[in-house]
């Protein structure tokens, strides 16, 4: 992920910054990918006429139920965005408004290529008929939208602009910099600090897992040393009792190894039973 990823993202352009934020980032050296899209902020309410309320939650998908979603329009296929399904509206498109959905989104509500979807955008009901769908690679941390909409209805509405751009290491703060300072509106989050702190939390969540596991093996060992030392006693007990009759240690040594020969095959022939047992359903 720390390969693919851009080193910036930088929210909250407005629109006539776009220019001069554009020439200024390009302007620094080791500037390269640069990526900057519109947004609004919506609240899916209805899927199919169907209020939101009434909807099933899918475990995987119900997220984008909850609160705002970024949504954005384009003429173009975004970058990062491959299709499944439908087809891309053409580049001049002026009819109703369609939209191009995440698959996985799709397939958890059960939506498909014509369906509807309506979506809040600042007080406004946009609804728009899904044209077609899209496989999302989220751990690219590039610029993606659950929703897509067709260009015509929400270039009017108050937008903001996000972009992101890869530049060397050596230039990352001059550039973060330069852009903070020129444009005091904009927020810079630099990808590799947010990396890094995700990468800290796993590295404690394995040590901690790490830890556990040993306490739960000493656990075991010594457990399974008491139960050794009672069997060991108990053994011995026998021992003696079978020696007093006329056994001999070969005899003893002989029954211990047919007992846990038996306890073996037994143990193993169930072991396979178990597999060979069909499931149910």
């Amino acid at each position: 992920m720390p390969a693919r990823a851009p080193s910036f993202y930088f929210i909250d352009i407005q629109p006539d910054q776009v220019a001069a934020f554009d020439k200024l980032a390009l302007s620094e050296p080791g500037v390269s990918d640069l990526e900057r899209v519109p947004m609004l902020r919506g609240r899916i309410t209805r899927m199919n006429d169907v209020p939101v309320e009434q909807l099933p939650r899918p475990a995987r998908a119900g997220w984008v139920l909850q609160g705002d979603r970024g949504v954005t329009w384009s003429a173009a296929l975004p970058r990062g965005s491959r299709l499944v399904a439908g087809s891309w509206w053409p580049a001049d498109y002026k009819g109703p408004p369609l939209v191009s959905l995440d698959a996985e989104v799709a397939e958890a509500f059960g939506l498909k290529l014509g369906d509807s979807i309506t979506v809040n955008v600042l007080g406004r009901e946009v609804t728009g008929r899904i044209a077609s769908l899209r496989r999302l690679d989220w751990a690219t941390l590039t610029i993606n939208f659950v929703m897509v909409f067709s260009p015509g209805i929400l270039e009017s509405a108050p937008q903001t602009h996000i972009a992101t751009l890869r530049v060397d290491p050596a230039h990352e703060l001059d550039l973060q910099r330069k852009i903070t300072d020129r444009f005091a509106n904009v927020s810079a989050i630099r990808v590799k600090e947010a990396l890094a702190s995700v990468e800290s939390l796993i590295a404690t969540m394995t040590t901690a897992v790490a830890a556990i596991a040993l306490v739960a093996l000493a656990a075991g060992i010594a457990v399974l040393a008491g139960a050794v030392v009672a069997d060991r006693r108990r053994r011995i007990y026998d021992a003696v009792v079978l020696k007093v009759p006329g056994a001999t240690r070969r005899d003893v040594l002989l029954g211990l190894a047919l007992e846990y020969g038996l306890m073996g095959l037994v143990t193993d022939a169930y072991q396979r039973y178990q597999h060979r047992k069909p499931a149910r359903a």
